[in-house]
């Protein structure tokens, strides 16, 4: 599984429970995973994560983050890459590889409607 970092969401400026204040903290994470087969599909799945913004007085300044800094968050988030959250992620994509392959439902089109 790939997890790629679309974007955050920010505060312009957040206290803290200790009354710390800083600007543009970062509270939420929207990503997406993908997982692709030998066939060439690819399965993805939007999500978002919600950081702990009780303590900034450490924070990294907005400037100085990294995609591969935000996707540790998350995953550390998740528990890490052995968590039974990751791996239920994994098996969510794994999942929709599986119904892409061997479609248990398929949307048809209608070849025209009559207007009476």
């Amino acid at each position: 599984m790939k997890t790629s970092i679309q974007n955050v969401d920010a505060y312009p400026t957040h206290t803290d429970a200790n009354g710390n204040t800083e600007s543009t903290v970062v509270y939420r994470v929207n990503w997406t995973n993908f997982l692709s087969d030998e066939s060439g599909n690819c399965a993805a799945v939007d999500g978002f994560t919600d950081l702990n913004t009780d303590n900034v007085s450490n924070i990294t300044e907005f400037s100085l983050l990294t995609e591969a800094q935000v996707k540790e968050w998350v995953i550390n988030d998740w528990g890490g890459i052995d968590s039974q959250e990751y791996l239920n992620k994994v098996q969510e994509l794994q999942d929709k590889l599986s119904e892409m392959a061997n479609p248990t439902s398929v949307k048809m089109l209608l070849g025209s409607c009559l207007i009476v």
